[in-house]
């Protein structure tokens, strides 16, 4: 059986050959070595990642997306099998191999969405109890993953992931970016609002804000913060300046934010994804409960349920 020492010379005279394959299985063969052993170390088992992360980088910063995604994705497996915290320190060594990625070497696609792969496994271990993870994933992971799933055109993803990141001017650029490709400005104020109202219904007011701000000033819209000047918003637009301000006034704002949806209640009505986030948003922040079914409807619902589990 071959010593940890000379497997680290078959890696590293691999890697001087230009022998990729061969420096992979050295490195998992180390890794196997340190982490199966009977007598395992705390010490053993942060050299074994540290093995782990330090080839994922090297084979990637040759080019090697495919075998250095696998030592990422086996570093990722070890942070889950060894419940290893979510510090910053290790979502740094992550980001560390995700910033190495280098999309023109070879088929630029398959190493984006090499890249994607390894962060949205990055991300699902974040968001793990044992490793007192954050609920929807590390905040700087979420940010990481949605631009790698902007760079693979699967926006709904990135949509979903910015809201939950530490980027809320990365997420209004990348919102603006894709409006101005893939819709037309009058279908802007829409756009917005199906991001602003997700933030609010979220609890995170102050991106919300933020992405509001930065939105409107891209778009180059009139509104408070530029005192007036520029371009008269679309409809959606203004709503989404009045929500959010009537959200940071909470008491009292009640009427208004009923009123302002029956305002634009025709251009809401666009958008059926829209209507029961707003009642949430109406419930946490005003207070306001949403219309219960009346009595026949309610009976009709049972009776309906009913034919329907005896079908």
């Amino acid at each position: 059986m071959a010593s940890l020492k000379s497997l680290r010379k078959r890696y590293e005279r691999s890697i001087e050959n230009q022998d990729y394959y061969g420096a992979e299985q050295a490195c998992r063969m180390m890794h196997h070595r340190l982490t199966q052993g009977k007598k395992q170390t705390n010490e053993d088992i942060e050299k074994a990642l540290s093995i782990l992360l330090d080839a994922s980088v090297e084979l990637l910063s040759r080019k090697q997306a495919q075998a250095g995604t696998a030592l990422g994705l086996t570093a990722v497996k070890h942070y889950v099998d060894y419940k290893t915290k979510v510090t910053e320190e290790s979502v740094a060594a992550l980001q560390k191999i995700a910033d190495t990625f280098d999309p023109t070497s070879g088929n630029s696609l398959e190493v984006r969405r090499e890249k994607l792969r390894l962060l949205r496994a990055s991300l699902a271990w974040s968001s793990r109890e044992d490793c007192e993870g954050f609920p929807n994933g590390h905040p700087t992971l979420n940010a990481l993953t949605a631009r790698a799933a902007a760079e693979v055109e699967n926006y709904e993803l990135s949509q979903q992931l910015y809201l939950f990141s530490d980027a809320p001017e990365e997420s209004a650029t990348f919102l603006y970016k894709y409006a101005s490709e893939h819709t037309n400005p009058d279908e802007y104020g829409l756009v917005l609002t199906r991001v602003i109202i997700r933030y609010l219904a979220s609890e995170n007011l102050k991106d919300a804000c933020t992405v509001r701000i930065k939105f409107s000033q891209l778009a180059g819209w009139s509104s408070i913060e530029n005192g007036g000047s520029g371009n008269h918003p679309p409809p959606l637009g203004n709503f989404c300046e009045l929500l959010v301000k009537l959200c940071q006034l909470e008491k009292g704002a009640g009427p208004l934010y009923q009123k302002i949806c029956m305002i634009y209640k025709n251009e809401l009505h666009r958008d059926d994804s829209i209507a029961p986030i707003l009642a949430r948003i109406g419930t946490r922040y005003f207070g306001i409960q949403p219309p219960q079914p009346s009595g026949m409807a309610e009976m009709m619902s049972t009776m309906l349920r009913g034919m329907m589990g005896n079908s």
